[in-house]
């Protein structure tokens, strides 16, 4: 009897073999991609006798690779010891002789695909050359192109800068690196793009060897390579490299210091920019320009070709106004309402909310962010926040940092003391992570950074009973956003966190804690729409930037239109980080419907909003109707931060 009462644990376990079945599952989906290659011993490998003489994998760095050979070089002509034929066949007349040869071997033209790509020596630079050739290389093959060599890249150097550039600099004998390779056709040239061209030269140009007078030094590296096959020979250039480069051209037609002789060299040449964002306010403004000055035209493209005529311009990606403007309906549908607004039919205005938006101060890209968005906030123009600092919505708070939080420096390896250490008390016992507040790690910043906003928050809430209700990271540093989130996520646990531009690293498993349910507004993900890559089996790229890359790349080529590309940027990309990545929320009637507005985008339009004219009360309408789906179809369309709620 006394067994009897014993208690008894029935384990249910058709219930739990099941789940013990998935666990393992997950367990094993992710078990680390650990390579077992052997490693390369450092012996010197044997010599190539070619024009492309650098060993260099496809995905590899093109600067990085090469720089290497050419400090080798410079180190034996410094001696006297370089190798008969070693110095000319890498000066930069060995690819204009090559441009000649293959110029008039053929009746073909040929095309000369100028890459622009940050040269810096910073990880993130770095690693930014890593994610570019790839995505140069997949658009041409995607256009009909592969590399002649796939193993090896060349490279030729130049005395630099040009001894009439207007900055005045002083020339450095091989100061210019230019590495390159060359792609053939491998379609009928009736069906590569561009068609009828059978060779093709990639040029990746280092963009800080280019600054400040971009323009006239690309001019003049055209005329040093192309000389009297010049009508021979097409030429396009993707760049610049980012938003600052976009703004040292436009300075540099501002103060009319490209020469005649060079814009005679730019006529027909191509300028495809996909990663300059900034907008065309923030770049056409001018501090000192009166009323109807320059100022005052419409957009970039316009201005950069009337100063330049016969040259072309155009960007293919989403400029930030549009991309946060986009980032703002989102908030609002979450109830977030950052947007001071009327509506037309009386309805109540809700309260805007306390915004926090930290930017990079170091670079004018970080400066222009916190600006254009108090601009969109507020309905007022950019150069309206500028001049008249009072018009600052009183509701978005901007803070700022710089770059390189961690203090890393080119050369440093990874150091414990720069990682948050726990901190022994007298008994041995840990205590919580303590940052230094000297050297070069800029962590502690951080920690006050949270005090002083959490201070701020407990002001405003008394005010008004409002308190910090989102928090955006704006900037091009994946890593420094990592660590404010680290930082800022469990002061403000109940606050919305937003970002612009999509990186696979926010996606790491590893990261999730400081990544989860954070919303990024980006002008594209890591794939394009399927109805632009059918056929095409690309593994999805790593950020937006190398996707942008892409989508230029086609454009330069032909194989993308400037109308697909253009309805590309019309809507943004909005994700949000789940466990199994980054969610996309972008609506699939928008997806499949692009194809559909490359021909015509009113007749697009009309055809799926025959109501179109009457957007405010249609979205009021969807509102009254309860119906989520329709409202938010309504304001994705419309791109604007909504006065009305979510329906509940």
């Amino acid at each position: 009897m006394a067994d009897n009462n014993k208690p008894k644990f029935d384990i249910p376990w058709g219930t739990l073999l099941p789940l013990l079945a998935v666990l393992a599952g997950v367990v094993a989906q992710y078990k680390p991609l650990v390579s077992k290659r052997p490693t390369v011993p450092s012996e010197k490998t044997i010599p190539v006798i070619a024009a492309e003489d650098v060993d260099a994998r496809l995905w590899q760095d093109p600067i990085g690779v090469t720089q290497k050979q050419k400090s080798s070089l410079d180190e034996e002509i410094e001696k006297g010891v370089v190798k008969k034929g070693s110095a000319e066949s890498h000066d930069i007349c060995a690819l204009l002789e090559l441009l000649r040869k293959r110029a008039r071997e053929s009746p073909e033209r040929v095309l000369l695909l100028a890459v622009m790509i940050e040269a810096g020596p910073y990880s993130e630079q770095g690693e930014s050359r890593l994610r570019a050739r790839p995505a140069v290389l997949e658009a041409l093959s995607e256009s009909g192109f592969v590399p002649l060599d796939g193993e090896h890249i060349g490279f030729v150097t130049a005395d630099w800068p040009p001894v009439d550039d207007p900055s005045g600099d002083r020339q450095i004998e091989r100061g210019l690196l230019l590495p390159w390779e060359e792609c053939i056709a491998i379609r009928d040239l009736v069906r590569v793009h561009p068609q009828y061209i059978r060779r093709l030269i990639v040029l990746w140009l280092p963009a800080a060897s280019f600054s400040p007078n971009p323009l006239s030094r690309f001019a003049n590296l055209i005329d040093q390579l192309t000389d009297d096959v010049r009508n021979k020979i097409d030429i396009k250039l993707i760049g610049p490299a980012n938003s600052t480069g976009l703004q040292s051209m436009i300075r540099e037609l501002h103060r009319r210091r490209l020469g005649e002789d060079a814009k005679e060299t730019l006529k027909d040449i191509s300028i495809v920019s996909p990663l300059a964002t900034a907008s065309d306010d923030a770049l056409l403004f001018q501090p000192t320009a009166a009323s109807g000055g320059t100022d005052d035209r419409p957009t970039v493209q316009t201005f950069v070709e009337d100063a330049v005529p016969r040259l072309t311009f155009f960007r293919t990606i989403a400029t930030d106004e549009v991309v946060l403007k986009e980032l703002m309906a989102e908030l609002a549908r979450r109830h977030v309402s950052v947007v001071q607004q009327t509506i037309p039919n009386a309805s109540p205005v809700p309260k805007v909310a306390h915004v926090v938006i930290l930017t990079e101060w170091d670079t004018p890209y970080g400066r222009s962010l916190s600006t254009i968005f108090a601009a969109q906030a507020s309905g007022r123009t950019i150069r309206e926040i500028i001049k008249r600092p009072d018009n600052w919505p009183a509701w978005v708070h901007p803070y700022r940092y710089l770059r390189g939080i961690d203090g890393q420096l080119p050369g440093d390896q990874a150091k414990e003391s720069q990682r948050d250490q726990p901190q022994k008390t007298q008994l041995g016992q840990d205590t919580v992570a303590i940052e230094a507040t000297e050297g070069l790690n800029q962590s502690d910043y951080l920690r006050r950074l949270a005090r002083q906003m959490k201070e701020d928050n407990a002001r405003w809430q008394q005010e008004d009973g409002w308190g910090i209700r989102a928090i955006g990271l704006l900037g091009q540093d994946i890593y420094d956003k990592l660590m404010i989130l680290r930082a800022l996520r469990p002061q403000f646990p109940d606050a919305v966190f937003f970002t612009n531009n999509y990186d696979a690293h926010f996606e790491r498993r590893d990261d999730w804690g400081d990544t989860h349910n954070l919303i990024i507004a980006s002008p594209f993900g890591s794939t394009l729409p399927e109805t632009y890559i059918e056929g095409m089996h690309i593994p999805p790229f790593r950020d937006t930037n190398q996707t942008s890359t892409y989508v230029g790349t086609l454009v330069a080529t032909g194989r993308m239109t400037k109308e697909e590309a253009d309805s590309l940027s019309w809507q943004p990309r909005i994700f949000e980080i789940s466990r199994h990545g980054a969610y996309d929320l972008s609506p699939a009637w928008y997806l499949e419907g692009q194809k559909l507005a490359n021909s015509n985008k009113s007749w697009f339009r009309d055809w799926l909003f025959p109501t179109w004219g009457r957007e405010e009360q249609n979205l009021a309408k969807a509102h009254r109707s309860k119906s989520l789906a329709r409202w938010r179809s309504w304001q994705l369309w419309l791109g604007s931060a909504s006065p009305l709620p979510a329906p509940g």
